[in-house]
């Protein structure tokens, strides 16, 4: 699909970031759809997404910050009103999208299970409430435009040095906190920033890719392995973290590191695409050296 035109929500975005210059780079189009244009009536919206072949929304606020009930707030309205200024954007266009993609989070499955892209089993905690909207609302998008192909990406915490947790918890490191977070057995659910972006790309790029992928690396990670592996990199001694402390900081928040959540993304390998940073010692040590 290479030369196609691509817009892009999101796209200042860490993960927005390598997306776009990864997509020019192998000769697409990108446009580039700002945040204050998605609150913009919609017939100006629609001028940007006409006649483009890929629409993928990266748009969201983030969930790596203290919530409050305010922020809470703000996650799910900028997600859904996003998702349903495009969905009413769409039906003014002369020349609709041939895919829409959409970015959702893999902590929407429950504790108990290994879950692959096509698990139904969902946890109850505020990111699964918020991913089980967002998919609600994509899969409007398949129902009114069957011909169309729909996908959904499930990722798991995009790691990279701007944004995200491993700025957090390399600071935490720093500040020689870096402890096991909870009993540190809790599955994580990873991927780096390259491979996040790659395999968005290798989707548009397959045909028949359609539905529901995970993308988190192959390799399933425990909190203690991921904190043990940013460590490697630091100097000095480590102390545990104090779950108040980290209560006090982040809130509500400290579900991101306390939920167990263990996610295969079966069907990105099943198709053959490869990881350039299958394992977690992999992901951590490679952003430790940029």
């Amino acid at each position: 699909m290479a030369g196609k035109k691509v817009a892009i929500t999101g796209a200042t975005t860490p993960l927005g970031n390598v997306l776009t210059a990864l997509l020019r780079k192998n000769g697409y189009e990108v446009v580039e759809l700002s945040r204050s244009l998605l609150l913009r009536p919609i017939p100006d919206i629609t001028k940007h997404i006409d006649g483009c072949d890929v629409l993928c929304n990266l748009q969201g606020v983030p969930f790596e910050s203290r919530w409050t009930g305010r922020y809470q707030y703000d996650i799910y309205a900028d997600r859904i009103t996003t998702i349903h200024n495009l969905s009413q954007a769409l039906n003014y266009c002369e020349e609709r999208p041939k895919v829409f993609m959409g970015l959702s989070n893999a902590m929407i499955y429950d504790k108990y299970e290994v879950h692959t892209d096509y698990s139904t089993s969902y946890g109850d905690g505020f990111m699964s409430e918020v991913g089980r909207m967002e998919t609600a609302e994509m899969m409007k998008l398949k129902k009114q435009y069957k011909e169309k192909r729909l996908i959904i990406l499930r990722s798991g915490y995009v790691m990279c040095r701007r944004g995200g947790v491993y700025p957090i918890l390399r600071r935490l490191s720093r500040l020689h906190l870096a402890g096991v977070i909870d009993d540190g057995y809790q599955c994580i659910p990873i991927v780096h920033i390259d491979d996040a972006a790659r395999a968005i790309l290798f989707l548009i790029e397959s045909e028949n890719a359609e539905g529901i992928f995970n993308i988190s690396i192959p390799e399933m990670c425990s909190m203690r392995e991921l904190v043990d592996s940013i460590k490697k990199y630091q100097r000095g001694f480590q102390l545990p973290m104090p779950h108040a402390l980290l209560r006090s900081l982040a809130g509500r928040a400290t579900e991101l590191f306390e939920q167990n959540c263990k996610v295969s993304p079966q069907r990105l390998t099943d198709m053959g695409f490869e990881f350039l940073h299958p394992n977690i010692d992999n992901v951590i040590k490679t952003l430790a050296r940029r």
